[in-house]
């Protein structure tokens, strides 16, 4: 590769590599790095060339960069950063441990650092380790959301609900319009068979963000397990005033149709799922199961004879053919 030798051709260079990914100007406006001001211009073709590498997935081009910027600043927090995010996307978790564990002892209160090792942690199962960091994140800063987040994933993982919600609520009691927290403060409320208060979580959320489907169709399915129909189809039927393909909110309904026996209107929205995905063959099974609950068998020998067509070697649907001609009686 051309390394330039005086400061023009390095200049030169450096405009060349700005121009190639036009959004390094705004991000390194917006977040300045240590490599833009007050450093030698070298250092800053090497980061730019690091940072253009990473950006375009050439993993090992970007450490290459990264590491030649550490031997000329050995100290440097911000390059151990970048270098071990590039380790990361590489697919290479244990170096990029290996330098975020380095990272941290050089500067204890590197925030970045922190919380991406504690992510490392986290995959790999060292719960314990993982707090450890957030935990540290969070007594630099009692409003550290992010740090709040990843440690109520780490107890939400190890299926300690409880203390995963109350992580959300300190976060809610400083930013009670925080729309990640109510949300996963709901789901696990809900995961408790807390149906009320994952209500109160899901009803906060749709009067912030009326379109949020997640949280609308989270809201449908508490009704549902309250055994309030009614209620969920209204929400259900929601969705569908504002997006009437919505294929989630009609496979609900279609599924509280088929609980309570009302077929035709079961079958029929099954039918608006099938003309959105033909390809997808469980709700041609759907059907074909609600015409042998009906006793339609010849309805339902044509349905999984479909099925058969499309996919010789469906085993299920070859079943439920056999069935449906048995209790035909042929």
């Amino acid at each position: 590769a051309y390394e330039p030798d005086n400061r023009f051709e390095h200049e030169s260079v450096i405009f060349y590599y700005m121009r190639k990914l036009c959004i390094a100007v705004f991000i390194f406006f917006l977040f300045p790095s240590p490599y833009l001001f007050g450093s030698d211009s070298e250092s800053l073709l090497l980061y730019l060339k690091g940072y253009t590498s990473e950006k375009s997935g050439e993993y090992d081009k970007a450490i290459g960069y990264y590491n030649s910027l550490l031997k000329r600043d050995p100290q440097s927090t911000e390059t151990r950063n970048s270098l071990a995010v590039a380790h990361i996307k590489k697919g290479d978790q244990n170096r990029a441990e290996e330098v975020l564990q380095t990272t941290v002892q050089l500067d204890p209160a590197n925030r970045k650092a922190m919380l991406i090792l504690g992510s490392i942690y986290t995959n790999k199962g060292a719960g314990d380790k993982a707090k450890a960091l957030y935990q540290r994140c969070i007594d630099l800063d009692k409003e550290d959301t992010e740090a709040y987040m990843y440690l109520a994933v780490v107890y939400a993982q190890e299926k300690r609900y409880a203390d995963a919600i109350s992580i959300y609520d300190k976060i809610l009691a400083y930013d009670d319009d925080n729309l990640p927290a109510l949300y996963y403060s709901g789901k696990l409320h809900l995961e408790l068979k807390e149906y009320e208060k994952a209500k109160q979580c899901f009803a906060r959320i749709l009067l912030l963000k009326p379109d949020s489907e997640s949280a609308a169709l989270d809201m449908g399915m508490v009704h549902e397990l309250q055994g309030d129909s009614r209620q969920a189809l209204e929400v259900y039927q929601s969705i569908l005033a504002t997006d009437p393909t919505n294929k989630n909110a009609t496979a609900r309904i279609a599924g509280i149709f088929a609980r309570e026996k009302q077929f035709d209107k079961a079958i029929n929205a099954f039918e608006q799922l099938s003309e959105s995905d033909r390809q997808d063959i469980s709700v041609r099974f759907d059907i074909g199961r609600l015409y042998l609950e009906q006793q339609r068998f010849d309805d339902a020998i044509r349905e999984f004879s479909l099925i058969l067509a499309a996919r010789p070697r469906e085993n299920r649907a070859r079943f439920f053919l056999a069935l449906a001609w048995e209790e035909k009686g042929d």
